[in-house]
């Protein structure tokens, strides 16, 4: 497994990954409509990451299975924040993919100077919570009614990291 910075030719493989990615998760933002029109504009987004906002993919072989995605503020009493979020297929899961994009954002952070990591989880994403906990991710709040699920509501724990 290696994980690497987001190529434009991997535009089409990423976009393949990110719609099976989100029909196996209720947890990730984007609905299977928004992804089919993000999947357009995906290389001229590739192509638009800077040292400000990067996407970073776990490859097996030719095959995209886990993603990250890191960005920090441009303004200066905030570029020490960077907020991530990870995403691993199901059937890639449970091999230590995910600790693996999470150890990738910390030392990615350290490199740009951040101190600080933030993410949200939708609160009954037992797995996910378990997972930054145990990276020593620490609940500092809940957004209350902060994700859409059809008709109903669900609250986000906001956890964050010093490193």
């Amino acid at each position: 497994m290696e994980i690497r910075k987001i190529r434009p030719a991997d535009a089409e493989k990423f976009v393949e990954f990110y719609e099976k990615l989100v029909k196996e998760s209720d947890y990730l933002m984007f609905t299977p409509k928004e992804t089919a029109e993000k999947a357009k504009q995906e290389q001229k987004y590739i192509e638009d990451y800077d040292d400000y906002k990067q996407v970073f993919v776990a490859t097996e072989g030719e095959r995209i299975v886990g993603y990250l995605g890191i960005s920090r503020s441009h303004l200066s009493k905030l570029k020490h924040t960077a907020r991530f979020t990870v995403g691993v297929l199901r059937d890639s899961q449970r091999q230590g993919i995910a600790d693996k994009l999470i150890a990738f954002a910390e030392n990615w952070a350290r490199e740009k100077g951040v101190g600080r990591l933030e993410i949200t989880v939708v609160t009954d994403n037992l797995p996910a919570i378990a997972l930054f906990e145990k990276h020593h991710y620490e609940r500092e709040g809940i957004r209350k009614k902060a994700v859409s699920f059809d008709d109903k509501y669900a609250d986000e724990y906001f956890m964050a990291k010093v490193i």
